[in-house]
């Protein structure tokens, strides 16, 4: 009897039942779009086909890629690391929004000699949210553990991924090398202002609680601050003021009074699933009554 493994009779299944499955207008109409200019695996997970379905389809309605997007391919074809490096050219969701506002605040991008990075830097105790990250961009990347020579620092984990075309598309959302002094605001779609507000947070917030009067803070450079208080004041209905750190070049956004921390608290969390948010920010609204 001939015996097959099963991870390749499932993939089999797989492969036939996607080939005989009718494409919907709205497919066709997205694969024309994408087809020339993203790299074929990256359109495997917007779109949930094979590559063998991909591939036929654009074929049979006469798509080309551009010799540049083939090499591409044949380069990531070579490559050891995978994920999705189309994942923000458009910001359409909250859970990008989120991961966008966290890229703000915690990472950086560099381009030199031709290599094209991102990375995201965070504590050894948030390292889970490096780690949902990096499932949610389908890497294969493990993360890079930095042990801190200094007793009175953290540990910490990075999340490295290199591509010039995430980097092109996060430059278009103006992150950029350097972009502490850059001078550039986001780029946010309104209906996701919310969800990276709380990404930005999570990377450079804080919440100081007191008795009288609670206030939340958000520290970056000016051009941020301002866009924050400029962004939130009029959804919200709230003040808050942009203020210049006294011991450096710093600037911080925040707001006081538990009326409008409370508004703040409930309108970064609303659309996004609370078991993937950063628990030692989000418990300390949840004790103190916030939440």
């Amino acid at each position: 009897m001939l015996l097959i493994d099963y991870r390749i009779l499932v993939w089999l299944i797989r492969w036939g039942l996607d080939m005989v499955k009718i494409w919907t207008q709205e497919e066709e109409i997205k694969l024309r779009e994408l087809y020339p200019r993203i790299i074929t695996t990256d359109i495997c997970s917007i779109l949930n086909r094979t590559r063998g379905a991909i591939i036929n389809k654009a074929n049979g309605l006469g798509l080309r890629k551009p010799m540049c997007s083939r090499n591409l391919c044949n380069r990531k074809s070579r490559r050891k690391d995978f994920f999705i490096e189309s994942y923000f050219e458009e910001i359409n969701s909250h859970e990008k929004a989120r991961i966008l506002g966290l890229i703000w605040a915690d990472g950086s991008v560099h381009t030199k000699d031709g290599h094209y990075n991102m990375s995201i830097q965070l504590q050894e105790c948030d390292g889970y949210i490096l780690e949902y990250i990096k499932n949610t961009l389908k890497s294969n990347r493990k993360l890079i553990f930095i042990k801190s020579r200094n007793i009175n620092w953290q540990n910490t984990y990075i999340l490295n991924l290199s591509s010039k075309y995430m980097n092109n598309s996060l430059a278009a959302l103006n992150i950029v090398p350097n972009k502490t002094y850059a001078k550039l605001s986001p780029i946010v779609p309104q209906q996701y202002i919310n969800s990276f507000v709380l990404g930005l947070f999570e990377g450079d917030g804080s919440i100081v609680i007191n008795k009288n009067s609670p206030k939340i803070k958000i520290a970056n450079n000016y051009e941020t601050c301002s866009w924050l208080k400029d962004s939130i004041s009029p959804i919200l209905d709230i003040g808050g003021g942009v203020y210049k750190d006294t011991h450096s070049n710093s600037y911080s956004w925040a707001v006081h009074g538990r009326h409008q921390v409370i508004k703040i608290a409930k309108w970064m969390y609303k659309n996004i699933d609370i078991n993937t948010v950063m628990l030692r920010k989000y418990n300390k609204f949840r004790e103190n009554g916030i939440i």
